[in-house]
């Protein structure tokens, strides 16, 4: 009998993404840790591919796409891994007649990627930079001002990766990206990126406005990821 309310409850959660919480992100497997990745980087092909788009029955306000992806850099490529879409479903009713909810989540990484088949990233050309934590203590990874042990950045032209830098600190890695900022060779990842904008129609005004509007290095998106969510999320 509640179950209606129960419903009608959830539906009003689908409010404007401007009054949204922070959302979960996805996963990147790197190496032999996984990262959290804030930056939805399967949207743009949903939006490329409307009809491929897989959703679950999220409950919560912090996952408005509805699936969580897990990719993974792997023999030189970035490739869709996993991707897991939650879905609600209601238990017995107490004696009041309200029934609990549970979550339960399923992989539906076979609507996208054919059997045996991979899904390479390729709409993507950027930066991926990853901080690297070690492990800590519940008090130590609170620490707001909490240091890497170290950075990578790979730089990734049409999903696949054309060059791995390791910086020992975060210093080492912001010198690198002041001096990236005094250099104005366009790297691999920011032709490419230019090149599938062109594709597309956007114009060289508007591709030069995007390089200096969103986060950018060398001419190519900068994605971030960290393997600690202790402090905040991804910095």
């Amino acid at each position: 009998m509640r179950n209606g309310l129960i419903v009608l409850l959830l539906a009003l959660c689908a409010v404007p993404r401007a009054l949204a919480t922070d959302q979960t992100p996805d996963n990147l497997l790197y190496g032999d840790e996984s990262y959290y990745v804030e930056d939805p980087l399967l949207e743009p092909y949903f939006r490329e591919h409307p009809e491929k788009r897989v959703e679950g029955d999220s409950t919560t306000t912090a996952l408005y796409r509805k699936y969580i992806a897990t990719f993974a850099i792997r023999n030189g490529e970035l490739l869709l891994d996993d991707i897991q879409v939650p879905h609600v479903k209601f238990g017995e009713e107490d004696k009041e007649g309200w029934s609990s909810l549970k979550e339960e989540w399923s992989s539906a990484k076979e609507a996208l990627v054919p059997k045996d088949g991979v899904l390479r990233i390729s709409w993507f050309s950027g930066f991926i930079c990853f901080h690297h934590y070690g492990k800590a203590s519940p008090e130590e990874a609170r620490q707001i001002f909490r240091r890497p042990e170290w950075v990578a950045l790979v730089e990734v032209a049409e999903g696949r990766v054309v060059s791995e830098r390791k910086f020992a600190d975060e210093k080492a890695y912001d010198d690198y990206r002041s001096a990236c900022a005094q250099d104005a060779k366009e790297s691999e990842a920011g032709k490419a990126y230019a090149a599938g904008l062109r594709k597309k129609g956007v114009s060289e005004e508007e591709i030069a406005r995007n390089v200096k509007r969103y986060r950018c290095l060398r001419g190519a998106p900068l994605v971030r990821a960290n393997n600690s969510r202790g402090f905040g999320g991804v910095l």
